[in-house]
């Protein structure tokens, strides 16, 4: 009897160890996923301020050639007004 007591006694014990190796390898399988995840969010978040600085700076240039093409039109309308009125000044003589 006092054998079956120290058979049972060892083997609750290897069964204690074994659940708590086992909740060890699930925490770090849990620890993995969260820091992963974690991993995955602060990419996203860094990838998200990328492309909006990005947007910025594309705004910008967009900005910048609206003006251009706004000057151009104006030297455009200027010529045109030129060259009417000394065709018309023309077609007076």
């Amino acid at each position: 009897m006092d054998s079956e007591d120290s058979i049972l006694i060892i083997s609750s014990l290897a069964g204690v160890l074994g659940i708590k190796e086992i909740w060890a390898i699930i925490k770090k399988k849990m620890d993995l996923r969260h820091s992963t995840n974690s991993e995955k969010a602060s990419y996203k978040k860094n990838r998200i301020i990328e492309l909006e600085e990005e947007i910025k700076k594309y705004n910008e240039i967009i900005l910048q050639l609206t003006i251009r093409v706004a000057k151009l039109e104006e030297r455009i309308l200027h010529i045109a007004k030129g060259r009417v009125k000394t065709k018309e000044k023309e077609d007076e003589k």
